[in-house]
């Protein structure tokens, strides 16, 4: 799965400089399309196996080791979406949407969507860290940002489509010469 988040930086800094706020970024995440926790009802957590950050044009990436994704859903307790919880040692970073275009949403089984009616963030800052350098990346939670939210088939899922579709074309192929 990946989750694309825009929005505009606030208290952020590159190898410990500060980037001026309201610099525009792009923050991508790739985590596993299978949960590996249901925290309550309503809930998935997800690992991370990727991020990557577009500050101002210039592209960063992080090691997602240690940062877990975490989804809610409408039958969550407080009724918001979190588009996306990323926590653990690298931090926190949480947006809140109060709907979504894929109403209802699931998190234990999401769906391609994009999050509507910004509703604010409980977590401020993400680190995206390289051998070469440490992006932290704050954003302004009273900005007004979009989020998008993409389902992607695993690689073992694309791998089964493909073989289906090869043992179709092989029997189409014998029962044709067989009947000739």
């Amino acid at each position: 799965m990946t989750v694309e988040y825009q929005g505009v930086t606030k208290a952020s800094r590159l190898d410990g400089i500060s980037i001026p706020d309201g610099t525009s970024f792009i923050l991508r995440v790739a985590s596993s399309t299978t949960p590996i926790n249901d925290l309550n009802v309503g809930q998935g957590v997800y690992a991370v196996l990727s991020m990557t950050a577009e500050v101002d044009g210039v592209h960063y990436e992080g090691d997602g080791t240690g940062v877990y994704l975490t989804l809610a859903d409408s039958t969550a307790p407080f009724k918001q979406f979190h588009a996306f919880l990323l926590s653990g040692s690298n931090g926190t970073f949480a947006p809140a949407f109060t709907g979504s275009t894929a109403d209802p949403w699931s998190a234990q089984s999401p769906t391609s969507t994009e999050f509507t009616n910004y509703l604010g963030s409980y977590g401020t800052e993400i680190y995206l860290r390289s051998p070469s350098s440490e992006l932290v990346l704050g954003y302004a939670p009273e900005a007004g940002v979009s989020v998008t939210f993409s389902v992607v088939p695993e690689p073992s899922t694309l791998a089964l489509a493909g073989l289906g579709v090869i043992g179709l074309a092989h029997g189409t192929i014998r029962r044709r010469y067989q009947t000739v």
